[in-house]
């Protein structure tokens, strides 16, 4: 039962982190905008992992997160944000 569940996320997970990979290629070689899903795929990903049967694979589940270009780069902006924008900026 739980297969029903782990097989669709796996799915929409790869598949959202394949087109954010894909929106930062064409972003640096073709020079054209898109949008990354921030979240979708790592979030998909990591609940995939976290449901998986295998305590061995559970332990992996915050690697989607990491390999998530949006995951990540949401990351990186908010700590700038939060870090040089607010705690370095002087009024």
């Amino acid at each position: 039962m739980q297969w029903l569940l782990i097989v669709p996320l796996a799915i929409i997970g790869i598949w959202v982190i394949g087109l954010n990979y894909l929106c930062a290629y064409l972003a640096v070689v073709k020079h054209e905008h898109h949008s990354l899903l921030p979240l979708v795929g790592g979030i998909a990903g990591g609940i995939t992992l976290l449901i998986y049967p295998s305590d061995a694979v559970r332990a992996w589940a915050w690697l989607p997160l990491i390999l998530d270009l949006g995951c990540a780069f949401r990351l990186f902006s908010f700590f700038y944000a939060v870090i040089v924008l607010k705690v370095f900026h002087k009024p």
